[in-house]
This record gives C-alpha cells, structure tokens and sequence, in this order.
C-alpha cells in the first residue's frame, strides 16, 4: 500500500512541474521600448545630407536670419564682378538652386520655379505660409524640405513638409518635424549657404541696407573664430540703397539671392 500510495504523488508532482515549466515559456517577453524620438536637428542633417558637426557650427553662428521679403532676383559673378536680375518676383524670398540651369523660391502662394537664366516661373507647388526653403530631401531634386507656419498651440507654430516640385503636393512620407516653436527655427538651415567652408550670411538687422557677408567655418567653429567680410565688395561701394540677402551657391563663382529696391 505505501509504494502504491507514492506513485500517484510522484507522477503528479512530476505533471504540475512540467505545467510550471510550460506556463513558463509561454509567458510573453516584454515589449522592447519604443524607439527613441528623433530630434529635428537630427532629422534636418539626416534629411538634408549635413554633416551635423558642420550643422552645430552654422547654427552657432548664424545671424540676421529673419523673414524679409524682396522683388527682384538676382546672379552675381564673384570673378567678373557683374550683377544681373534674373527675375522681378514682386515679393519672394528664400531662393534655392535646384540644378545647374533651375532655381526655386517662395512667394506668399508657395514654391516657384523658373530657369536661372531666360524663361518664365511657374507655380510648382501652392501652399500658405511658407518661410524657409531649406533644401532638397535626401538628394531628390525634385523634393525639398520647407518651413511653414501652422496655426497651433503654444510651442507649435511651425512645422517641417517636402514639397514636391515635380507632383506639386506636399509630401509627408519622410516624416519631418511637425511641432517646432519659435526657439526651433533658427536651426533650419538653407543647405545652399554651405560651400566648403565658405558660408553665405544675412548681415544682421539695424545696420543700414541688408548685404551678403561670406564666413568661413574654422576647425573650432566657434562665433568668435569666424570673421565676415563683404560677399560683394564692388557693388556696396556704389551705395545704391539695395537690400540684398537670402543668398545660396550656384557654384564657386556664381551666387544667387534676393533683392529689394
């Protein structure tokens, strides 16, 4: 009777331990953490193709970068010393080269487009509010990453969309920065002032008639190490009571920017 008696038990204690065992291995693991949220700064160099040491000079440095609008642009020659308007925008800013032959810009309708030189604009894509047009998104010509204003809460005034030139829609699908405040804005860079180490700037408000001024990044990249000088030398002695900004490379010897008579 007593070796009966613990074969029952024996083959129970047996099953239960296997059913804890089980039970066991059948529990799920935890969920793996969420992945860790993306900062525009970030975004912008991954989107933009900037190295982002080189990104944390220029916004270190930046000044005068706020919104002014003009109504003609214009194409220097840096080794002939020539200035021509290409084109009477009536009020645009914020122009970009998109290839050799082609240049974008904002109006208060949206992203223009027109030849660099000879030929007609045309709207490329309609949209509100556009302030900044930053550059083209991970090397897509057609596609390029723009500022706008949105009407939001506190904190959340702009946000980040491609506009793409060749459907004329703007395109979320890379996922872009969609609540920036006031305080963010400063770290959207206009790929196009970069050449090198040569960076194109706005001279800073309050200091007469708005001009281009050429900065060059040094190793440290620090404000105090980086001297400006007048881009444009030639046409500043003639005191002609032109603004002129909003700059960016065509290519070594040629820029392209805003004016405002």
């Amino acid at each position: 009777m007593t070796n009966k008696a613990v074969i029952p038990i024996v083959v129970c204690t047996f099953l239960l331990g296997g059913a804890l065992a089980i039970s066991q291995t059948q529990k799920k693991e935890p969920p793996p953490p969420p992945p860790k949220k993306e900062t525009t700064s970030a975004w912008i160099c991954r989107v933009l193709r900037v190295d982002p040491k080189t990104y944390v000079k220029l916004v270190g440095v930046r000044q005068g970068q706020e919104q002014i609008g003009g109504d003609h642009l214009a194409l220097a020659d840096l080794q002939a010393h020539t200035e021509t308007q290409v084109a009477d925008c009536g009020e645009c800013w914020s122009p970009a080269v998109v290839d050799s032959q082609t240049i974008a810009f904002l109006k208060t309708d949206g992203v223009w487009v027109r030849p660099l030189q000879g030929g007609d604009a045309h709207l490329a894509v309609k949209a509100r509010s556009l302030r900044v047009l930053a550059g083209p998104a991970e090397g897509r010509t057609s596609a390029w990453v723009v500022l706008q204003h949105q009407a939001g809460g506190a904190g959340c005034d702009y946000r980040l969309v491609v506009a793409d030139l060749a459907s004329g829609q703007l395109d979320l699908e890379t996922e872009p920065p969609q609540c920036l405040g006031e305080e963010d804005i400063g770290g959207v860079l206009r790929a196009g002032v970069l050449r090198g180490n040569k960076v194109l700037y706005n001279s800073p408000p309050g200091q007469g008639f708005r001009r281009i001024l050429l900065g060059e990044l040094t190793a440290g990249g620090d404000s105090a190490g980086t001297e400006r000088v007048p881009l444009l030398p030639w046409i500043e002695v003639l005191a002609d009571g032109i603004d002129r900004f909003d700059a960016v490379w065509v290519d070594d010897n040629h820029v392209v920017y805003a004016q405002k008579q």
